[in-house]
């Protein structure tokens, strides 16, 4: 145990030394936004206030536009059917999964309004336009400590935005 820490303790030293690329300070600073947001919404109990962080309409806009050519000249109809599509199933996909998470957290005896963040964990990012990954957030209640995964957030345009994916692990 004691090797362990010791061991834990120097690879946290050298690490406190190692130089920080912009990219990741700024996936970090995103990553932390992300989760301070996700808690927020917890705390409220509100599956709105979760749904306000998936990608907006225009994020999905200029990844359309962006990839062009994949729809030979048919943009404005791939964003109009894509947008269709995650208006009508996505965002209500996405708030009652919400609503099973919370539901789930009260079974085990989370009190949502007085949680508060521990820790996130994420891929550390290059740089891409998007990107799907695991994020996994470390919350407390009652003493207790409970983890949440967003199986698929995506990483868009340097900010993380949640998915329909979420549940207790």
């Amino acid at each position: 145990m004691k090797t362990q820490l010791l061991v834990n303790l120097i690879a946290m030293t050298f690490l406190s030394f190692s130089p920080i690329s912009v990219n990741n300070y700024l996936n970090h600073k995103a990553s932390q936004n992300l989760a301070d947001q996700v808690v927020t919404a917890l705390q409220q109990t509100s599956s709105e206030s979760y749904a306000e962080l998936a990608p907006s309409v225009d994020d999905f806009k200029k990844i359309i536009a962006q990839n062009a050519d994949m729809y030979n000249g048919n943009v404005a109809e791939a964003q109009e059917d894509f947008i269709s599509g995650y208006l009508n199933n996505t965002i209500p996909s996405m708030k009652k999964s919400f609503e099973a998470l919370l539901e789930d957290g009260r079974k085990r005896g989370i009190d949502w309004n007085n949680v508060s963040l521990i820790s996130w964990e994420t891929l550390n990012l290059v740089e891409a336009p998007l990107l799907a990954a695991p994020f996994v957030i470390a919350i407390e209640s009652k003493g207790k400590i409970f983890r949440i995964e967003i199986t698929k957030a995506l990483y868009i345009n340097d900010h993380w935005c949640v998915s329909q994916y979420v549940k207790l692990i």
